[in-house]
């Protein structure tokens, strides 16, 4: 139990480290701007992405995560080509 409380502990320290602060804002405030946020990805991030969407739909932003390939190449361009 010990050794997974501390990977879990080493990971959070390692993330944190990656973050930068202004990018940080700077994604909030692009958020902020945009009515549909779009989550691409796949395998083991797209857990991390549909979390994502259900906090953000929480608070009452629209945030569409899906697995299916097919949807994602369609968002994708529905962004390159608004």
């Amino acid at each position: 139990m010990n050794s997974i409380g501390e990977l879990y502990q080493e990971t959070t320290k390692d993330t944190l480290s990656l973050i930068n602060y202004y990018d940080y804002i700077e994604a909030v405030k692009i958020m902020k701007n945009y009515h549909n946020i779009y989550v691409l990805s796949i395998g083991q991030t797209f857990n991390a992405g549909k979390v994502f969407a259900d906090r953000m739909n929480r608070i009452d932003k629209n945030v569409i995560a899906s697995d299916n390939f097919n949807e994602q190449f369609y968002y994708y361009l529905l962004w390159l080509y608004p």
